[in-house]
């Protein structure tokens, strides 16, 4: 698998040792630019809505308007994860058939898939502890944090 692409910002504070060109005119949303919630969610997909974008909205630039389609199906991921959980707590993850063999219940198999499908979901959106990392949320030199400055120093004395 691919190494994921560096956000510009950490390219420029690391000194770019690639010497390959830096993008500067990539698409960002707005600040301001938050999607609203579509009408087809439901009320667990709904509070998974506000609760995401309530973090987001602290970050301009990270989602936008454009990101409307998988914000909402990773919210409506999220509420077949508790409807799952809800079965499977009720029924347990066993059941017996009627010939009296015991199987997992069916809904522990499609828990097991929305989990994977929500985790990729979540990924994709830098909304991952790993995936966070990745984000370039600040392309501006003002915006940057003690040790990108520290590093960015480092290689211009080092003559990167």
């Amino acid at each position: 698998m691919a190494r994921p692409t560096k956000p510009a910002a950490r390219k420029r504070a690391e000194g770019n040792p690639g010497k390959r060109a830096i993008p500067e005119n990539r698409p960002r949303p707005d600040a301001g630019e938050m999607p609203t919630a579509p009408t087809w969610l439901d009320k667990e997909a709904r509070a998974e809505w506000k609760r995401v974008t309530a973090v987001i909205s602290k970050f301009p630039g990270w989602l936008g308007r454009i990101d409307r389609a998988l914000l909402a199906d990773t919210c409506a991921t999220w509420a077949d994860i508790v409807a799952l959980r809800k079965i499977l707590k009720g029924d347990g993850y066993i059941i017996t058939t009627a010939q009296g063999n015991k199987i997992q219940h069916p809904a522990a198999g499609a828990l097991h898939t929305k989990e994977k499908i929500h985790i990729r979901q979540l990924s994709e959106m830098g909304l991952t502890p790993t995936s966070r990392e990745k984000v370039g949320l600040s392309e501006k030199k003002d915006d940057l944090d003690e040790f990108t400055t520290y590093v960015s120093q480092k290689g211009k004395a080092l003559g990167r």
